[in-house]
């Protein structure tokens, strides 16, 4: 059917990771008042938009565009190169998943889950060894090896998603499944702005009282995806209960 999922949305998720320009639009939020402020210190002809879901995220500050620039190029060329592998890996995923019962894909999703939150850790820890040597240079290839796990984890969590729909009939489930992954693109948008500004943070003594609110309102907003992400994965342990009772 024309609304269903398809194989080739499945693929697309391969293209997908650490968005940096997802970021940015979260990064370019300001309230009105804060507008107002910045107006009476500094001339701004642009005017910033509220990207999808990001209404509430608070005061922030604007990236410095050379560094956003740097960080955005790397990623693209490091990106290029894995989308290759992501395709021949994603046809062995599929051969694979293909062939288990609803239970077992299930459990797969959860242990897809378990590999995201530590692959969250360790993308942390690496920005935090960032910021203590002061190389922004290694900030590219930390999120490029991070793109890396999460594109792999989101391959097959998406590739689950087909089945329960193509071969189980369970389009419950499938939404279900797309439900989770679409709270999990946000908090990765959310985590990669919270990074950035992290960084800004670093770069601008002047206005770190400034960038320091924006770190407290992303932080927050980070533990609202996180809660809607615990919800999702409540509704697949029962449904992993009730099909062991079957």
């Amino acid at each position: 059917e024309t609304n269903g999922l398809t194989m080739s949305d499945a693929n697309s998720s391969s293209k997908k990771g650490i968005d940096i320009q997802k970021a940015l639009d979260i990064l370019s939020l300001r309230s009105s008042h804060d507008e107002s402020v910045d107006h009476q210190n500094h001339s701004h002809d642009c005017q910033h938009h509220v990207p999808e879901g990001g209404e509430d995220m608070g005061q922030t500050i604007d990236l410095v565009q050379e560094e956003v620039d740097s960080i955005s190029k790397s990623l693209e060329e490091r990106r290029k190169s894995l989308l290759e592998e992501h395709t021949k890996r994603g046809e062995e995923i599929r051969s694979k998943l293909e062939t288990m019962s609803v239970s077992e894909l299930l459990n797969k999703v959860m242990e897809a889950q378990e590999d995201r939150v530590a692959t969250y850790r360790e993308y942390d820890a690496g920005l935090d060894e960032v910021l203590l040597s002061g190389n922004i240079t290694k900030y590219p290839t930390m999120c490029a090896k991070a793109t890396a796990s999460f594109s792999f984890l989101s391959d097959t969590i998406k590739t689950i998603q087909y089945i329960f729909q193509s071969r189980h009939n369970r389009r419950d489930l499938s939404k279900l499944i797309e439900s989770l992954q679409r709270h999990e693109q946000e908090k990765l948008n959310v985590t990669a702005a919270l990074h950035l500004e992290r960084i800004r943070m670093g770069n601008e003594n002047g206005f770190a009282h400034l960038l320091q609110d924006g770190v407290v309102t992303l932080r927050q907003k980070n533990v609202t995806c996180v809660e809607a992400i615990n919800d999702v994965l409540d509704e697949i342990r029962l449904e992993i209960a009730e099909e062991n009772e079957l």
